[in-house]
């Protein structure tokens, strides 16, 4: 009756012949609880990222000594706001945290290609 001894466990088969003798949908039953439980869930961390795509309204591009930088806006999320793309979490080149800018501050390479 027991899960190996575990007085607070009963068998899955167990339960599913108490729910036969009682005429009730296991499968109906586990699901609505299921759907409970993402209702009640508390919503996952953000995260702060920034949009990888050159074109993305969220980068603005300029341009030093000839070659062309894009400053990007750090954004709360999984996805960008403005075109949709996966967030980059952290430094594409050294994985170091991110910093405001077009250039990592601890590598020194641009976010934006």
């Amino acid at each position: 009756m027991f899960e190996k001894g575990n007085g607070t466990k009963l068998s899955t088969e167990y339960v599913e012949k108490i729910a036969k003798r009682l005429g009730l949908d296991l499968a109906a039953l586990l699901k609505q609880v299921a759907d409970e439980e993402l209702k009640t869930a508390t919503p996952p961390i953000v995260s702060v990222g920034f949009c990888p795509e050159p074109e993305c309204p969220s980068n603005t591009a300029y341009a030093v000594a000839g070659r062309t930088f894009h400053k990007v806006t750090l954004q709360k999320g999984r996805y960008c706001a403005f075109c949709g793309e996966v967030l980059e979490p952290r430094c594409p080149a050294c994985g170091s945290v991110l910093n405001e800018g077009a250039c990592c501050s601890n590598c020194g390479a641009p976010y934006v290609k």
